[in-house]
Protein backbone atom coordinates (compact mmCIF):
# COMPACT_ATOMS: atom_id res chain seq x y z
CA UNK A 1 0.00 0.00 0.00
CA UNK A 2 1.24 3.49 -0.86
CA UNK A 3 0.35 6.33 1.49
CA UNK A 4 1.64 9.69 2.64
CA UNK A 5 4.44 9.43 5.19
CA UNK A 6 3.81 10.15 8.85
CA UNK A 7 6.37 11.44 11.29
CA UNK A 8 6.75 7.98 12.81
CA UNK A 9 7.98 6.67 9.42
CA UNK A 10 10.97 9.00 9.25
CA UNK A 11 13.41 6.74 11.12
CA UNK A 12 12.72 3.87 8.71
CA UNK A 13 13.04 6.27 5.76
CA UNK A 14 16.36 7.54 7.11
CA UNK A 15 17.62 3.97 7.56
CA UNK A 16 16.83 3.04 3.95
CA UNK A 17 18.23 6.31 2.63
CA UNK A 18 21.49 5.99 4.58
CA UNK A 19 22.09 2.40 3.47
CA UNK A 20 21.26 3.04 -0.19
CA UNK A 21 23.35 6.19 -0.36
CA UNK A 22 26.44 4.50 1.06
CA UNK A 23 26.09 1.48 -1.26
CA UNK A 24 25.16 3.32 -4.48
CA UNK A 25 27.74 6.11 -4.11
CA UNK A 26 30.72 4.02 -3.03
CA UNK A 27 33.60 5.05 -5.29
CA UNK A 28 31.51 7.86 -6.80
CA UNK A 29 31.21 10.39 -3.99
CA UNK A 30 33.71 11.67 -1.45
CA UNK A 31 34.61 8.87 0.98
CA UNK A 32 34.89 11.24 3.95
CA UNK A 33 31.39 12.52 3.22
CA UNK A 34 29.92 9.01 3.02
CA UNK A 35 31.73 7.84 6.17
CA UNK A 36 30.46 10.91 8.02
CA UNK A 37 26.82 10.10 7.37
CA UNK A 38 25.03 8.71 10.42
CA UNK A 39 21.54 7.50 11.19
CA UNK A 40 21.03 10.56 13.39
CA UNK A 41 22.21 13.11 10.80
CA UNK A 42 20.08 11.60 8.02
CA UNK A 43 17.07 11.40 10.34
CA UNK A 44 17.42 15.12 11.15
CA UNK A 45 17.54 15.82 7.42
CA UNK A 46 14.22 14.01 7.00
CA UNK A 47 12.62 15.86 9.93
CA UNK A 48 13.38 19.13 8.13
CA UNK A 49 12.14 17.78 4.80
CA UNK A 50 8.91 16.51 6.36
CA UNK A 51 8.06 19.91 7.87
CA UNK A 52 8.24 21.81 4.57
CA UNK A 53 4.97 22.56 2.83
CA UNK A 54 6.16 22.40 -0.76
CA UNK A 55 6.93 18.67 -0.72
CA UNK A 56 5.44 15.34 0.28
CA UNK A 57 6.85 11.92 1.08
CA UNK A 58 5.13 8.83 -0.29
CA UNK A 59 5.92 5.50 1.36
CA UNK A 60 5.33 1.94 0.29
CA UNK A 61 3.92 0.25 3.38
CA UNK A 62 4.20 -3.55 3.40
CA UNK A 63 2.54 -5.08 6.45
CA UNK A 64 3.39 -2.03 8.55
CA UNK A 65 6.99 -1.79 7.33
CA UNK A 66 8.33 0.98 5.07
CA UNK A 67 10.09 -0.74 2.17
CA UNK A 68 10.34 2.17 -0.25
CA UNK A 69 9.70 5.88 -0.47
CA UNK A 70 9.61 8.85 -2.85
CA UNK A 71 10.16 12.50 -1.96
CA UNK A 72 8.20 14.79 -4.27
CA UNK A 73 8.80 18.54 -4.44
CA UNK A 74 6.15 20.65 -6.14
CA UNK A 75 8.18 23.76 -6.89
CA UNK A 76 11.85 24.03 -7.90
CA UNK A 77 11.71 27.52 -9.37
CA UNK A 78 9.80 26.50 -12.49
CA UNK A 79 6.07 26.58 -13.05
CA UNK A 80 4.52 23.30 -14.17
CA UNK A 81 7.60 21.27 -13.23
CA UNK A 82 8.00 19.24 -10.04
CA UNK A 83 10.98 17.33 -8.74
CA UNK A 84 11.33 13.67 -7.82
CA UNK A 85 13.68 14.56 -4.99
CA UNK A 86 14.24 11.08 -3.52
CA UNK A 87 13.41 7.65 -4.87
CA UNK A 88 14.47 4.56 -2.94
CA UNK A 89 13.51 0.92 -2.43
CA UNK A 90 14.82 -1.06 0.52
CA UNK A 91 17.44 -3.67 -0.27
CA UNK A 92 15.85 -7.11 -0.37
CA UNK A 93 12.57 -5.73 -1.74
CA UNK A 94 13.67 -4.75 -5.24
CA UNK A 95 12.27 -6.18 -8.48
CA UNK A 96 8.85 -6.59 -6.88
CA UNK A 97 7.16 -3.61 -8.56
CA UNK A 98 7.61 -1.32 -5.55
CA UNK A 99 9.65 1.25 -7.49
CA UNK A 100 7.17 1.22 -10.37
CA UNK A 101 4.28 1.78 -7.98
CA UNK A 102 6.07 4.68 -6.26
CA UNK A 103 6.94 6.22 -9.65
CA UNK A 104 3.28 6.13 -10.70
CA UNK A 105 2.21 7.55 -7.34
CA UNK A 106 4.72 10.43 -7.64
CA UNK A 107 3.44 11.26 -11.12
CA UNK A 108 -0.15 11.04 -9.85
CA UNK A 109 0.59 13.44 -6.99
CA UNK A 110 2.14 16.02 -9.32
CA UNK A 111 -0.70 15.69 -11.83
CA UNK A 112 -3.27 16.22 -9.07
CA UNK A 113 -1.64 19.63 -8.53
CA UNK A 114 -1.74 20.45 -12.24
CA UNK A 115 1.99 19.80 -12.76
CA UNK A 116 2.78 18.13 -16.08
CA UNK A 117 6.57 17.70 -15.99
CA UNK A 118 8.97 16.08 -13.52
CA UNK A 119 12.71 16.58 -13.02
CA UNK A 120 15.13 14.13 -11.43
CA UNK A 121 18.75 14.62 -10.37
CA UNK A 122 21.10 11.67 -10.76
CA UNK A 123 24.71 11.67 -9.55
CA UNK A 124 27.17 11.10 -12.38
CA UNK A 125 28.38 7.50 -12.16
CA UNK A 126 25.14 6.10 -10.76
CA UNK A 127 24.52 4.21 -13.98
CA UNK A 128 21.79 1.91 -12.67
CA UNK A 129 19.64 4.89 -11.63
CA UNK A 130 20.31 6.65 -14.93
CA UNK A 131 19.25 3.54 -16.86
CA UNK A 132 16.06 3.29 -14.81
CA UNK A 133 15.10 6.92 -15.38
CA UNK A 134 15.80 6.76 -19.10
CA UNK A 135 13.63 3.65 -19.34
CA UNK A 136 10.86 5.76 -17.81
CA UNK A 137 11.19 8.38 -20.52
CA UNK A 138 13.59 10.80 -18.83
CA UNK A 139 15.94 12.82 -21.03
CA UNK A 140 19.10 14.74 -20.10
CA UNK A 141 18.32 18.39 -19.37
CA UNK A 142 21.46 19.87 -17.82
CA UNK A 143 23.51 19.40 -14.65
CA UNK A 144 24.31 20.89 -11.28
CA UNK A 145 27.66 21.00 -9.48
CA UNK A 146 27.29 20.10 -5.81
CA UNK A 147 29.91 20.15 -3.06
CA UNK A 148 30.18 17.37 -0.49
CA UNK A 149 32.94 17.72 2.11
CA UNK A 150 35.01 20.07 -0.09
CA UNK A 151 34.70 17.79 -3.13
CA UNK A 152 32.63 18.68 -6.18
CA UNK A 153 30.18 16.15 -7.64
CA UNK A 154 28.16 16.40 -10.84
CA UNK A 155 24.44 15.71 -10.59
CA UNK A 156 22.84 15.31 -14.00
CA UNK A 157 19.36 16.75 -14.44
CA UNK A 158 16.79 14.64 -16.27
CA UNK A 159 13.23 15.58 -17.15
CA UNK A 160 10.11 13.60 -17.94
CA UNK A 161 7.74 15.77 -19.95
CA UNK A 162 3.99 15.24 -20.06
CA UNK A 163 3.85 12.74 -17.20
CA UNK A 164 0.14 12.30 -17.87
CA UNK A 165 1.21 10.04 -20.74
CA UNK A 166 2.91 7.60 -18.36
CA UNK A 167 0.40 7.78 -15.49
CA UNK A 168 -2.81 5.77 -15.92
CA UNK A 169 -6.01 7.82 -15.69
CA UNK A 170 -7.35 5.75 -12.79
CA UNK A 171 -4.27 6.56 -10.68
CA UNK A 172 -4.33 10.33 -11.01
CA UNK A 173 -6.48 11.31 -8.02
CA UNK A 174 -5.34 8.64 -5.57
CA UNK A 175 -2.77 10.88 -3.87
CA UNK A 176 -4.38 14.30 -4.28
CA UNK A 177 -3.55 16.91 -1.63
CA UNK A 178 -7.10 18.25 -1.95
CA UNK A 179 -5.81 21.80 -1.61
CA UNK A 180 -8.58 24.38 -1.50
CA UNK A 181 -6.95 27.17 -3.46
CA UNK A 182 -10.08 29.33 -3.20
CA UNK A 183 -9.31 29.87 0.49
CA UNK A 184 -6.22 31.88 -0.41
CA UNK A 185 -8.14 33.97 -2.95
CA UNK A 186 -10.75 34.78 -0.31
CA UNK A 187 -7.98 35.62 2.15
CA UNK A 188 -6.27 38.20 -0.08
CA UNK A 189 -9.53 39.90 -1.03
CA UNK A 190 -9.31 41.42 2.45
CA UNK A 191 -6.37 43.28 4.02
CA UNK A 192 -3.46 40.87 4.45
CA UNK A 193 0.26 40.60 5.12
CA UNK A 194 2.71 38.36 3.30
CA UNK A 195 5.17 36.28 5.32
CA UNK A 196 8.45 35.69 3.48
CA UNK A 197 10.78 37.73 1.29
CA UNK A 198 12.36 35.01 -0.86
CA UNK A 199 11.58 33.12 -4.05
CA UNK A 200 8.01 32.35 -3.00
CA UNK A 201 7.32 36.05 -2.46
CA UNK A 202 8.74 36.78 -5.90
CA UNK A 203 6.34 34.24 -7.41
CA UNK A 204 3.45 35.72 -5.39
CA UNK A 205 4.08 39.17 -6.84
CA UNK A 206 4.45 37.62 -10.27
CA UNK A 207 0.94 36.22 -9.99
CA UNK A 208 -0.82 38.86 -7.89
CA UNK A 209 1.37 41.99 -7.89
CA UNK A 210 -0.92 44.00 -10.13
CA UNK A 211 -4.13 42.88 -8.44
CA UNK A 212 -3.59 42.14 -4.73
CA UNK A 213 -0.91 43.80 -2.61
CA UNK A 214 -0.10 43.06 1.04
CA UNK A 215 -0.07 45.81 3.63
CA UNK A 216 3.41 44.75 4.70
CA UNK A 217 5.83 41.83 4.40
CA UNK A 218 6.84 39.87 7.50
CA UNK A 219 10.36 38.45 7.57
CA UNK A 220 12.43 36.92 10.38
CA UNK A 221 15.74 37.95 8.80
CA UNK A 222 16.55 41.24 10.56
CA UNK A 223 18.95 42.28 7.79
CA UNK A 224 16.00 42.71 5.42
CA UNK A 225 13.89 44.84 7.73
CA UNK A 226 12.91 48.26 6.30
CA UNK A 227 13.84 47.23 2.76
CA UNK A 228 10.98 47.24 0.25
CA UNK A 229 9.63 44.83 -2.36
CA UNK A 230 7.35 46.34 -4.97
CA UNK A 231 7.05 49.38 -2.72
CA UNK A 232 5.98 47.34 0.32
CA UNK A 233 8.06 47.48 3.50
CA UNK A 234 9.65 44.38 5.03
CA UNK A 235 9.17 44.35 8.81
CA UNK A 236 9.53 42.05 11.81
CA UNK A 237 6.48 39.84 12.46
CA UNK A 238 3.95 41.48 14.75
CA UNK A 239 0.33 41.05 15.76
CA UNK A 240 -2.11 42.89 13.45
CA UNK A 241 -5.77 42.59 12.48
CA UNK A 242 -4.79 41.41 8.97
CA UNK A 243 -4.95 37.95 7.45
CA UNK A 244 -1.58 36.28 6.86
CA UNK A 245 -0.38 34.54 3.70
CA UNK A 246 2.70 32.29 3.90
CA UNK A 247 5.14 32.77 1.05
CA UNK A 248 7.78 30.35 2.32
CA UNK A 249 8.29 26.56 2.35
CA UNK A 250 8.97 26.67 6.11
CA UNK A 251 5.27 26.65 6.90
CA UNK A 252 5.26 24.45 10.01
CA UNK A 253 7.78 26.63 11.87
CA UNK A 254 6.15 29.90 10.80
CA UNK A 255 2.66 28.65 11.61
CA UNK A 256 3.74 27.82 15.16
CA UNK A 257 5.33 31.26 15.48
CA UNK A 258 2.19 33.09 14.29
CA UNK A 259 -0.22 30.99 16.33
CA UNK A 260 1.78 31.83 19.45
CA UNK A 261 1.35 35.50 18.49
CA UNK A 262 -2.42 35.04 18.24
CA UNK A 263 -3.08 34.76 14.50
CA UNK A 264 -6.02 32.64 13.38
CA UNK A 265 -6.54 33.31 9.65
CA UNK A 266 -3.46 31.90 7.89
CA UNK A 267 -3.21 30.61 4.33
CA UNK A 268 -0.33 29.10 2.34
CA UNK A 269 0.61 30.39 -1.12
CA UNK A 270 1.46 27.45 -3.40
CA UNK A 271 3.82 28.86 -6.06
CA UNK A 272 3.29 25.87 -8.34
CA UNK A 273 -0.42 26.69 -8.74
CA UNK A 274 -1.76 29.20 -11.26
CA UNK A 275 -4.39 31.07 -9.22
CA UNK A 276 -5.58 33.59 -11.77
CA UNK A 277 -6.34 33.00 -15.47
CA UNK A 278 -3.37 33.69 -17.72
Amino acid sequence: MIRFAQKKDLKEIAEIHLHNRKVAYQGIMNECYLNGLTQESVYEQWIIYYRKADRKILVYDLDGKVVGFAGVKFFEGKMNCGLLDYFHTKEGYRNRGIGSALWTAACSLLLSEGIQNMEIFCVEGNDSAKKYYKKRGATFNGFKIRTYTSTETISNRYIVNNIDKVCPEKERQKYSLNNNYDLLLKCIEKDFVLFGAGGYAEEFFGQFGGVYKPKMIFENNERLHHLRINGIEIVAPRLTDYNVVFASPYTADIEEQLQEMGYQQIEFFCPWHQYLPL
